[in-house]
Protein backbone atom coordinates (compact mmCIF):
# COMPACT_ATOMS: atom_id res chain seq x y z
CA UNK A 1 0.00 0.00 0.00
CA UNK A 2 1.31 3.54 -1.07
CA UNK A 3 1.30 5.49 2.40
CA UNK A 4 1.24 8.74 0.43
CA UNK A 5 -1.49 7.93 -1.67
CA UNK A 6 -3.40 6.87 1.51
CA UNK A 7 -3.20 10.58 2.46
CA UNK A 8 -3.90 12.69 -0.46
CA UNK A 9 -7.31 9.89 -0.43
CA UNK A 10 -8.14 11.24 2.86
CA UNK A 11 -7.46 14.29 2.22
CA UNK A 12 -9.07 14.45 -1.07
CA UNK A 13 -12.55 13.51 0.77
CA UNK A 14 -13.10 15.70 3.06
CA UNK A 15 -12.43 18.24 0.74
CA UNK A 16 -14.60 17.09 -2.22
CA UNK A 17 -17.03 17.40 0.90
CA UNK A 18 -16.37 20.52 1.98
CA UNK A 19 -16.67 21.77 -1.82
CA UNK A 20 -19.96 20.19 -2.09
CA UNK A 21 -21.50 21.61 1.01
CA UNK A 22 -20.49 25.20 0.12
CA UNK A 23 -22.18 24.29 -3.56
CA UNK A 24 -24.95 23.42 -1.60
CA UNK A 25 -25.07 25.92 0.89
CA UNK A 26 -24.79 28.81 -2.24
CA UNK A 27 -27.63 26.53 -3.65
CA UNK A 28 -30.00 27.24 -0.95
CA UNK A 29 -29.46 30.76 -0.47
CA UNK A 30 -29.92 31.48 -3.76
CA UNK A 31 -33.43 29.74 -3.68
CA UNK A 32 -34.06 31.22 -0.31
CA UNK A 33 -33.03 34.76 -1.41
CA UNK A 34 -35.70 34.05 -4.53
CA UNK A 35 -38.22 33.15 -2.26
CA UNK A 36 -38.28 36.33 -0.13
CA UNK A 37 -38.03 38.55 -3.20
CA UNK A 38 -40.98 36.86 -4.95
CA UNK A 39 -42.82 37.24 -1.65
CA UNK A 40 -42.30 41.05 -1.65
CA UNK A 41 -43.25 41.42 -5.09
CA UNK A 42 -46.28 40.05 -4.59
CA UNK A 43 -47.39 41.05 -0.94
CA UNK A 44 -49.95 43.94 -2.26
CA UNK A 45 -51.60 42.33 -5.86
CA UNK A 46 -54.63 40.83 -6.48
CA UNK A 47 -54.72 38.09 -8.32
CA UNK A 48 -57.74 38.10 -10.65
CA UNK A 49 -56.82 41.70 -11.47
CA UNK A 50 -53.00 40.46 -12.34
CA UNK A 51 -54.36 37.64 -14.70
CA UNK A 52 -56.44 40.40 -16.38
CA UNK A 53 -53.82 42.48 -16.90
CA UNK A 54 -51.54 39.72 -18.61
CA UNK A 55 -54.09 38.30 -20.53
CA UNK A 56 -54.72 41.86 -21.94
CA UNK A 57 -51.19 42.37 -22.80
CA UNK A 58 -50.66 42.95 -26.61
CA UNK A 59 -49.09 40.16 -28.54
CA UNK A 60 -47.41 41.75 -31.49
CA UNK A 61 -45.34 44.38 -28.95
CA UNK A 62 -44.44 40.69 -27.39
CA UNK A 63 -43.17 38.89 -30.61
CA UNK A 64 -41.13 42.13 -31.85
CA UNK A 65 -39.63 42.40 -28.63
CA UNK A 66 -38.16 38.93 -28.25
CA UNK A 67 -36.52 39.99 -31.51
CA UNK A 68 -34.88 42.79 -30.57
CA UNK A 69 -33.28 40.62 -27.90
CA UNK A 70 -32.18 38.51 -30.43
CA UNK A 71 -30.33 41.25 -31.97
CA UNK A 72 -28.92 42.21 -29.38
CA UNK A 73 -26.99 38.80 -29.37
CA UNK A 74 -25.97 39.40 -32.61
CA UNK A 75 -24.37 42.48 -31.42
CA UNK A 76 -22.87 40.60 -28.57
CA UNK A 77 -21.76 38.09 -31.22
CA UNK A 78 -19.90 40.27 -32.89
CA UNK A 79 -18.24 41.74 -29.68
CA UNK A 80 -17.05 37.85 -28.63
CA UNK A 81 -15.63 37.06 -31.63
CA UNK A 82 -13.38 40.41 -31.98
CA UNK A 83 -12.02 39.70 -28.11
CA UNK A 84 -11.92 36.15 -29.29
CA UNK A 85 -9.77 36.96 -32.68
CA UNK A 86 -6.34 36.73 -31.06
CA UNK A 87 -6.91 33.48 -29.20
CA UNK A 88 -8.39 31.51 -32.24
CA UNK A 89 -10.60 32.39 -35.76
CA UNK A 90 -13.82 31.57 -34.51
CA UNK A 91 -16.79 31.01 -36.35
CA UNK A 92 -20.20 33.52 -35.90
CA UNK A 93 -21.97 30.58 -35.06
CA UNK A 94 -19.88 28.88 -32.72
CA UNK A 95 -19.42 32.17 -30.79
CA UNK A 96 -23.56 32.33 -30.94
CA UNK A 97 -24.03 28.93 -29.41
CA UNK A 98 -21.02 29.97 -26.76
CA UNK A 99 -23.38 32.71 -26.15
CA UNK A 100 -26.81 30.78 -26.07
CA UNK A 101 -24.73 28.07 -23.48
CA UNK A 102 -24.03 31.26 -21.37
CA UNK A 103 -27.64 32.48 -21.26
CA UNK A 104 -29.58 29.54 -20.73
CA UNK A 105 -26.93 27.86 -18.68
CA UNK A 106 -28.07 30.74 -16.37
CA UNK A 107 -31.46 30.41 -16.74
CA UNK A 108 -31.63 26.32 -15.41
CA UNK A 109 -28.39 26.34 -13.86
CA UNK A 110 -27.71 27.44 -10.48
CA UNK A 111 -24.70 29.42 -9.22
CA UNK A 112 -24.53 31.31 -12.96
CA UNK A 113 -23.07 27.99 -14.16
CA UNK A 114 -24.09 29.14 -17.71
CA UNK A 115 -21.03 31.19 -17.37
CA UNK A 116 -18.37 28.15 -16.69
CA UNK A 117 -19.93 26.25 -19.32
CA UNK A 118 -19.65 28.88 -21.77
CA UNK A 119 -16.01 29.47 -21.13
CA UNK A 120 -15.48 25.53 -21.49
CA UNK A 121 -16.95 25.42 -24.49
CA UNK A 122 -14.70 27.77 -25.92
CA UNK A 123 -11.98 26.52 -24.43
CA UNK A 124 -12.58 22.93 -25.85
CA UNK A 125 -13.94 24.15 -29.34
CA UNK A 126 -11.29 26.99 -29.89
CA UNK A 127 -8.71 24.89 -28.44
CA UNK A 128 -7.46 27.15 -26.13
CA UNK A 129 -6.74 27.76 -22.47
CA UNK A 130 -9.56 28.26 -20.32
CA UNK A 131 -8.10 30.82 -18.41
CA UNK A 132 -7.90 33.28 -22.06
CA UNK A 133 -11.66 32.44 -22.49
CA UNK A 134 -12.18 33.24 -18.79
CA UNK A 135 -10.72 36.96 -19.41
CA UNK A 136 -12.68 37.09 -22.44
CA UNK A 137 -15.72 36.26 -20.41
CA UNK A 138 -14.77 38.83 -17.22
CA UNK A 139 -13.82 41.73 -19.91
CA UNK A 140 -17.29 41.40 -21.32
CA UNK A 141 -19.11 41.61 -17.82
CA UNK A 142 -17.13 44.15 -17.06
CA UNK A 143 -17.80 46.01 -20.41
CA UNK A 144 -21.92 45.26 -19.77
CA UNK A 145 -21.45 46.80 -16.18
CA UNK A 146 -19.85 50.01 -17.37
CA UNK A 147 -22.55 50.38 -19.81
CA UNK A 148 -25.35 50.13 -17.91
CA UNK A 149 -23.41 52.26 -15.26
CA UNK A 150 -22.75 55.18 -17.88
CA UNK A 151 -26.51 55.01 -18.96
CA UNK A 152 -27.98 55.15 -15.57
CA UNK A 153 -25.86 57.50 -14.41
CA UNK A 154 -26.46 60.16 -16.82
CA UNK A 155 -30.19 59.62 -17.04
CA UNK A 156 -30.60 60.00 -13.59
CA UNK A 157 -29.90 63.82 -12.72
CA UNK A 158 -32.76 63.91 -15.68
CA UNK A 159 -34.57 61.20 -14.18
CA UNK A 160 -35.22 62.10 -10.33
CA UNK A 161 -33.33 65.25 -9.91
CA UNK A 162 -34.64 65.82 -6.50
CA UNK A 163 -32.63 62.57 -5.57
CA UNK A 164 -28.94 62.74 -4.76
CA UNK A 165 -27.48 59.79 -5.87
CA UNK A 166 -23.77 60.70 -6.39
CA UNK A 167 -22.90 59.12 -3.16
CA UNK A 168 -23.79 55.56 -4.21
CA UNK A 169 -22.87 55.78 -8.23
CA UNK A 170 -19.18 57.28 -7.82
CA UNK A 171 -17.51 54.98 -6.15
CA UNK A 172 -18.82 52.13 -8.09
CA UNK A 173 -18.17 54.39 -11.18
CA UNK A 174 -14.70 54.48 -10.36
CA UNK A 175 -14.21 51.09 -9.43
CA UNK A 176 -15.39 50.19 -12.90
CA UNK A 177 -12.80 52.23 -14.36
CA UNK A 178 -10.34 51.46 -12.28
CA UNK A 179 -10.75 47.69 -13.41
CA UNK A 180 -11.02 48.80 -17.42
CA UNK A 181 -7.68 50.57 -16.60
CA UNK A 182 -6.23 47.55 -15.25
CA UNK A 183 -7.64 45.21 -18.20
CA UNK A 184 -6.11 47.64 -20.68
CA UNK A 185 -2.29 47.84 -19.03
CA UNK A 186 -2.49 44.41 -18.73
CA UNK A 187 -3.13 44.28 -22.50
CA UNK A 188 -0.47 46.26 -23.61
CA UNK A 189 2.02 45.11 -20.99
CA UNK A 190 1.34 41.30 -20.84
CA UNK A 191 5.11 40.64 -19.88
CA UNK A 192 5.01 43.07 -16.97
CA UNK A 193 1.90 41.52 -15.83
CA UNK A 194 3.56 38.12 -15.93
CA UNK A 195 6.58 38.76 -13.97
CA UNK A 196 4.06 40.53 -11.32
CA UNK A 197 2.46 37.57 -11.02
CA UNK A 198 5.74 35.02 -10.51
CA UNK A 199 7.27 37.63 -8.27
CA UNK A 200 4.42 37.64 -5.88
CA UNK A 201 3.83 33.87 -6.11
CA UNK A 202 7.90 33.36 -5.82
CA UNK A 203 7.02 34.04 -2.14
CA UNK A 204 5.06 30.42 -1.97
CA UNK A 205 7.76 28.45 -3.87
CA UNK A 206 9.18 28.02 -7.40
CA UNK A 207 5.72 25.71 -8.53
CA UNK A 208 3.96 28.87 -7.60
CA UNK A 209 5.63 31.01 -9.41
CA UNK A 210 5.62 29.31 -12.99
CA UNK A 211 2.24 27.94 -12.02
CA UNK A 212 1.41 31.90 -11.88
CA UNK A 213 3.49 32.67 -14.41
CA UNK A 214 1.42 30.34 -17.05
CA UNK A 215 -1.74 31.37 -15.91
CA UNK A 216 -1.02 35.15 -15.98
CA UNK A 217 0.20 34.67 -19.84
CA UNK A 218 -3.23 32.98 -20.20
CA UNK A 219 -5.73 35.83 -18.74
CA UNK A 220 -3.10 38.24 -20.76
CA UNK A 221 -3.50 36.70 -23.40
CA UNK A 222 -7.67 36.61 -23.11
CA UNK A 223 -7.12 40.58 -22.99
CA UNK A 224 -5.18 41.17 -26.29
CA UNK A 225 -7.53 42.47 -28.56
CA UNK A 226 -7.69 45.56 -25.94
CA UNK A 227 -4.40 46.31 -27.59
CA UNK A 228 -5.57 47.81 -30.32
CA UNK A 229 -7.44 50.98 -29.38
CA UNK A 230 -9.78 50.49 -32.72
CA UNK A 231 -10.76 46.78 -31.31
CA UNK A 232 -11.65 49.14 -27.97
CA UNK A 233 -14.03 51.28 -29.35
CA UNK A 234 -15.50 48.91 -31.45
CA UNK A 235 -16.74 46.73 -28.43
CA UNK A 236 -17.27 49.71 -26.31
CA UNK A 237 -19.77 50.61 -29.11
CA UNK A 238 -21.37 46.96 -29.89
CA UNK A 239 -21.91 47.02 -25.83
CA UNK A 240 -23.57 50.04 -26.18
CA UNK A 241 -25.60 48.88 -29.07
CA UNK A 242 -26.43 45.55 -27.36
CA UNK A 243 -27.84 47.53 -24.61
CA UNK A 244 -30.01 50.14 -26.50
CA UNK A 245 -31.73 46.94 -28.06
CA UNK A 246 -32.31 45.60 -24.29
CA UNK A 247 -33.85 49.08 -23.74
CA UNK A 248 -36.36 48.84 -26.70
CA UNK A 249 -37.43 45.70 -25.68
CA UNK A 250 -38.48 46.87 -22.37
CA UNK A 251 -40.42 49.72 -24.17
CA UNK A 252 -41.69 47.16 -26.23
CA UNK A 253 -42.84 45.31 -22.98
CA UNK A 254 -44.46 48.71 -21.83
CA UNK A 255 -46.45 49.46 -24.96
CA UNK A 256 -47.97 46.38 -24.62
CA UNK A 257 -49.63 47.07 -21.33
CA UNK A 258 -50.58 50.37 -22.98
CA UNK A 259 -48.93 52.53 -21.13
CA UNK A 260 -47.83 56.31 -21.40
CA UNK A 261 -44.40 56.60 -19.34
CA UNK A 262 -41.74 59.59 -19.18
CA UNK A 263 -39.13 58.83 -21.97
CA UNK A 264 -36.66 57.63 -19.10
CA UNK A 265 -38.73 55.02 -17.94
CA UNK A 266 -37.17 52.21 -19.94
CA UNK A 267 -33.90 53.31 -18.73
CA UNK A 268 -34.80 53.48 -15.56
CA UNK A 269 -36.66 49.25 -15.42
CA UNK A 270 -33.15 47.99 -17.11
CA UNK A 271 -31.05 49.75 -14.13
CA UNK A 272 -33.23 48.45 -11.50
CA UNK A 273 -33.10 45.06 -13.26
CA UNK A 274 -29.49 44.79 -13.87
CA UNK A 275 -29.08 45.42 -9.86
CA UNK A 276 -31.37 42.76 -9.15
CA UNK A 277 -30.02 39.79 -11.44
CA UNK A 278 -26.42 40.52 -10.06
CA UNK A 279 -28.04 39.39 -6.55
CA UNK A 280 -27.68 35.49 -6.05
CA UNK A 281 -31.22 33.87 -6.49
CA UNK A 282 -32.25 30.62 -8.01
CA UNK A 283 -31.91 29.59 -11.57
CA UNK A 284 -33.46 32.13 -14.29
CA UNK A 285 -33.27 35.05 -11.47
CA UNK A 286 -36.81 34.19 -10.68
CA UNK A 287 -38.01 36.78 -7.86
CA UNK A 288 -34.91 39.27 -8.00
CA UNK A 289 -36.11 39.97 -11.38
CA UNK A 290 -39.72 40.10 -10.61
CA UNK A 291 -39.18 42.55 -7.34
CA UNK A 292 -36.77 44.77 -8.89
CA UNK A 293 -38.47 45.32 -12.27
CA UNK A 294 -42.07 45.81 -10.39
CA UNK A 295 -40.31 47.99 -8.18
CA UNK A 296 -39.05 50.65 -11.13
CA UNK A 297 -42.53 50.51 -12.60
CA UNK A 298 -44.17 51.61 -9.02
CA UNK A 299 -41.60 54.42 -8.95
CA UNK A 300 -43.07 55.40 -12.15
CA UNK A 301 -46.47 55.70 -11.16
CA UNK A 302 -47.86 51.89 -11.92
CA UNK A 303 -50.10 50.31 -10.31
CA UNK A 304 -48.83 47.49 -8.33
CA UNK A 305 -50.77 44.77 -9.97
CA UNK A 306 -49.50 46.21 -13.48
CA UNK A 307 -46.09 46.57 -12.34
CA UNK A 308 -46.16 42.88 -11.32
CA UNK A 309 -47.76 41.84 -14.40
CA UNK A 310 -45.43 44.08 -16.50
CA UNK A 311 -42.52 42.13 -14.41
CA UNK A 312 -44.16 38.18 -15.35
CA UNK A 313 -44.49 39.03 -18.63
CA UNK A 314 -40.68 41.04 -19.27
CA UNK A 315 -39.15 38.18 -17.48
CA UNK A 316 -40.79 35.20 -19.11
CA UNK A 317 -40.22 36.68 -22.76
CA UNK A 318 -36.26 37.34 -21.74
CA UNK A 319 -35.72 34.23 -20.75
CA UNK A 320 -38.14 31.58 -22.23
CA UNK A 321 -37.25 31.58 -25.74
CA UNK A 322 -33.77 32.37 -25.06
CA UNK A 323 -33.65 29.22 -22.87
CA UNK A 324 -35.58 27.09 -25.55
CA UNK A 325 -33.29 28.01 -28.13
CA UNK A 326 -30.11 26.91 -25.98
CA UNK A 327 -32.13 23.88 -24.33
CA UNK A 328 -30.30 21.16 -26.42
CA UNK A 329 -26.85 23.10 -27.15
CA UNK A 330 -26.90 23.39 -22.96
CA UNK A 331 -27.93 20.05 -22.27
CA UNK A 332 -24.60 18.53 -24.82
CA UNK A 333 -22.74 21.08 -23.07
CA UNK A 334 -23.46 20.14 -19.08
CA UNK A 335 -22.94 16.50 -20.06
CA UNK A 336 -19.33 17.22 -21.94
CA UNK A 337 -18.67 19.28 -18.54
CA UNK A 338 -19.20 16.47 -15.95
CA UNK A 339 -17.59 14.14 -18.39
CA UNK A 340 -14.58 16.49 -18.62
CA UNK A 341 -14.16 16.70 -14.71
CA UNK A 342 -14.52 13.09 -14.17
Amino acid sequence: MDPGKSTNEAIAVPLSQSTGSRRRAAIAIGIAVSIVFVALAVRNIHVAQVAEELAGAALTFLVVSVFTKLAGMLALTVRSQVLLEPLHAFSPSLVFKSLLVGFGGNNVLPLRMGELLRIDYLARHGGVPRASCLSVVVLERLLDALCIFTFFAAGIPLMLSDLDLGGALYPLGFSLLVAVFVALVASRYPGALVVLCRRVASLFGVRAAEFAGEKAGQLAGGLAALSSMRSVVFVVLLSALSWMLTMVSIQLWIWAFHLSLPWYAALLVLGFIAFGTALPSAPGYVGTYHYFAAAAMELLGVDPDVAVSFAIVGHAVSVVPVTLIASSVVYTEVRDFRRGGS
